[in-house]
Formats: C-alpha cells, sequence, structure tokens
C-alpha cells in the first residue's frame, strides 16, 4: 500500500510541475525562385538545406530557452492558412558546398530515386528535438 501511495505521489508531483511552453513562428511571404529549370522555396528568415542531391527545403531553427530544471520532451507543429502552389514545381537538388579556392567544377547532383519516388518528402517534418545545456541553463533545439 505504501509503494502505491508514493508512486501516485511521485507521479502527481510530475503533472503538477510539468510546464508547457508555446511560442510562434510565422512563415510568410512565400518565394519561388526558378535556378536552372529548377525552382528554389524559401521563406523569410529561412535557410535552404537537405542531404546532397535531395530537395532543397527551406528550415527555421529552433532554440528555446527553457525554465529552470525543465527538459524538452516533444515539439508539435500547427499549421494555418496554407498556400497553394498553383503550379507543378521541381525543387533544387541540394549540392555540395565546396570552397572557394576549388577550381575544378562542381558535378550537379540528383537523387533521382527520391524525386520519382511517391512518398511524402520529408517523411518527417521536424528535426530530432534535443536539450542542451550551458552554464546551467537549458535551451531546446529542433529544425523545422
Amino acid at each position: 500500500m505504501k509503494k502505491t501511495i508514493l508512486v501516485l505521489f511521485i507521479f502527481s508531483s510530475v503533472l503538477l510541475f510539468s510546464t508547457t511552453i508555446e511560442h510562434t513562428y510565422y512563415f510568410n511571404e512565400l518565394q519561388i525562385t526558378d535556378s536552372n529549370g529548377y525552382q528554389l522555396v524559401s521563406f523569410e528568415n529561412t535557410q535552404a538545406a537537405g542531404l546532397t542531391g535531395e530537395p532543397a527545403l527551406p528550415y527555421q531553427a529552433i532554440q528555446l530557452l527553457l525554465p529552470p530544471g525543465e527538459i524538452a520532451e516533444r515539439i508539435s507543429i500547427t499549421g494555418r492558412s496554407e498556400t497553394q502552389i498553383p503550379q507543378a514545381i521541381s525543387l533544387y537538388p541540394m549540392q555540395r558546398s565546396k570552397p572557394l579556392s576549388n577550381t575544378e567544377p562542381a558535378v550537379f547532383q540528383k537523387n533521382e530515386s527520391v524525386y520519382q519516388s511517391k512518398q511524402n518528402y520529408p517523411a518527417n517534418s521536424l528535426g530530432e528535438l534535443t536539450t542542451e545545456f550551458m552554464n546551467g541553463f537549458g535551451f531546446a533545439l529542433c529544425t523545422v
């Protein structure tokens, strides 16, 4: 009986002291730029990123300061007022970066299996959620 009460007390105290942090990011002003027969999609304050040869997509780095003693457990995205792109587009494949001192011509890379796939891309729109600590402060880090 004592073990049951202790477990119930610990469980209820965890629920009482959990914190929800909400932060809103707005992705306005969709921009589609033509480049060598492909299109680049971007929003204000985002960067293009992706695996080499796969579609370059805009991403936003999430960095939130957490209350003392808290860790990030989950992140959720709620989309509102989605913008329909009126035409079919072919997203530009992400290319490897190279030093300016490298004078060799770059080899264009495109992963055809990803472009020919009928699966949604990317399969997950969130990066890995981690909690990192610096000088005793916790930060939730993720990419969207």
